[in-house]
């Protein structure tokens, strides 16, 4: 089972020595490997930008970086991808099962989301607080800046683990 947003899926196969090898790739690159392979093109000019720049993004870092897609300088391919995305999409299903390969249901997509943004707002919220009390530090006791310096350090290291989760 694949899914495009998979970092690794190890695939076994045996080389033309016979020995038993294992190759890892992500879940994107699979599928637009599969799709090259099958010569897919489409008839709409902005379809076919965004598999060739897939392809593109694939072949260079492994993975589909949506943002680029949303944040693109050309209005059309902005409005394009920006729609898609916010559509309801239906993929001839049977034909994606045959290949093993599985898109995100709507749910896992927003869940993520909803975790990134959560996440996000804790990093920033984090900042202020640190932010506020490296400026108390100024005209605190002896005590009060070992207080505020062990909070400090504390929402530090709660950032660093937010800054992790979000990649």
């Amino acid at each position: 089972k694949v899914n495009p947003n998979d970092p690794e899926v190890h695939v076994d196969f045996t080389d033309e020595n016979g020995t038993q090898q294992t190759s890892t790739y992500t879940g994107a690159q699979i599928i637009v490997g599969v799709l090259e392979g099958e010569k897919l093109s489409f008839s709409h000019p902005l379809c076919q930008r965004v598999l060739e720049q897939c392809s593109l993004m694939v072949e260079m870092a492994g993975r589909v970086e949506v943002s680029r897609f949303v944040d693109s300088a050309d209005d059309a391919l902005r409005t394009f991808c920006a729609t898609v995305m916010m559509d309801t999409y239906s993929i001839c299903e049977e034909s994606w099962k045959k290949k093993n390969i599985y898109p995100p249901k709507e749910e896992d997509n927003l869940l993520q989301d909803v975790r990134d943004s959560l996440n996000t707002f804790k990093s920033l919220r984090l900042a202020q607080m640190i932010a506020e009390r490296r400026e108390r530090l100024m005209g605190a006791s002896d005590e009060e800046q070992m207080q505020l310096l062990a909070e400090i350090k504390q929402y530090t290291d709660l950032s660093r683990k937010i800054g992790s989760a979000l990649g």
